[in-house]
Formats: C-alpha cells, structure tokens, sequence
C-alpha cells in the first residue's frame, strides 16, 4: 500500500475535492501518511493546497468514522449500560 492510499484508510471516508494532488501535499507537509495530523485543521491547513474548507471536510470524516467506530463497539458490549 503506498502512502496515499495509506492516508485514504486513515481519513475513512471518501473527502470531497481531496484528490492525489492534495493527499501527496500533506504527506509532503508532514512526511508520511502516519504523520498527518487528520484531527487538526490548523496543522492541515499547513500543506500546499489545503484550506480551510478541505481541512474542515478531512476533520469532519475523520470525526464520522471516529463516532461510526465507538457506536459499533456500544452495540457490541452485550447490551449493558
């Protein structure tokens, strides 16, 4: 897997206008794919061609996959509360 497919699985859902040019500028920015800090939208914004609405839109899918994620884990918890 290269780095931006990497950074793709990172983010978790497909991010309008986040094209191969604008994944390759943060991995540029930040040198790997691990390293890009997807929760920050000051530190995106950062790399070449990232504004503030791209940086809004990463955070934003990284926060839906986030909250996807621990709502599967609550449903998986054998129904306590």
């Amino acid at each position: 897997m290269n780095e931006t497919e990497r950074l793709k699985e990172r983010i978790g859902t497909p991010v309008e206008k986040l094209g191969e040019t604008r994944l390759e500028a943060l991995i540029a920015e930040f040198g790997s794919a691990d390293e890009v800090p997807i929760s920050e939208i000051d530190e995106l914004q950062r790399a070449d061609k990232i504004g503030p609405l791209t940086a809004g839109r990463i955070w934003e899918a990284q926060l839906s996959v986030s909250a996807d994620g621990a709502s599967e884990s609550a449903d998986t918890d054998g129904g306590e509360a």
